[in-house]
């Protein structure tokens, strides 16, 4: 039995949205394709392929996740928490979750997810030698 990812709520929608949205693309792609006999044959059924490879991954990624609530303080990074860092002088602001839904998500189990986890406002992080200040958390 795989381990339950952490979500927050927005990254559930994210998934359940992209379940919904690659399963009509799906679909209509198996249907606008079903009586073509074209010489573009091989493109499609590499595109089909493609399509059904996501779904299966949002489908079991959206199986394999639990939501979890905000969390009660902002003392540690958690996931929930909106994360702004500084990194090579410039800040940058994202929502710390347990997958990337977005680009203005951070996974836990990147490999700066999984420093940033549990760390305070202050913590430096070595990364790819590279120098990340944690400046600010919030709910």
């Amino acid at each position: 039995m795989e381990e339950k990812i952490k979500v927050t709520q927005a990254t559930h929608q994210v998934l359940t949205e992209r379940v919904n949205r690659l399963t009509m693309e799906l679909n209509q792609f198996q249907v606008d394709n079903r009586t073509s006999k074209s010489e573009d044959a091989p493109q499609e059924i590499s595109r089909e392929g493609d399509l059904q490879a996501a779904l299966r991954t949002a489908k079991n990624q959206l199986k394999n996740c639990v939501i979890v609530p905000v969390p009660s303080h902002n003392r540690t990074v958690q996931i929930g928490h909106q994360v702004t860092i500084l990194m090579n002088g410039i800040p940058k602001n994202f929502l710390f979750d347990g997958l990337s839904a977005d680009k203005r998500t951070l996974s836990s189990n990147s490999p700066l997810g999984k420093k940033l986890l549990g760390s305070t406002i202050g913590t430096k992080i070595f990364l790819n030698s590279q120098i990340i200040d944690v400046i600010e958390i919030f709910k």
